[in-house]
């Protein structure tokens, strides 16, 4: 499972979008819990990761996805904050 948005962040939630080989899925995950899949777009819906990427931007404005996914591991709120921290240090702050 990959992150490739987050929406929120904050001490204790993250939300954002993550994607694995065949779907993209909106997620939440609270502190000492286990990644949340809110829902699930099929990859095959869309052309490309941007096409996915651009037609969630125009419902979601505010919503920027990286342009490289990120790792996350292990798939609970430590490896999406780690998986975030190391998007920041690579890309800096969006």
């Amino acid at each position: 499972m990959d992150l490739i948005c987050v929406i929120d962040i904050s001490d204790d939630y993250i939300s954002g979008w993550v994607t694995n080989e065949d779907q993209y899925q909106s997620f939440d995950v609270v502190k000492g819990g286990k990644i949340n899949i809110v829902h699930e777009l099929p990859k095959h819906q869309y052309k490309s990761y941007s096409d996915f990427a651009e037609i969630i931007g125009k419902f979601n404005p505010y919503t920027f996805f990286f342009r490289q996914a990120v790792l996350i591991d292990p798939e609970n709120f430590d490896g999406v904050k780690a998986a975030y921290e190391k998007h920041i240090a690579i890309h800096g702050e969006i």
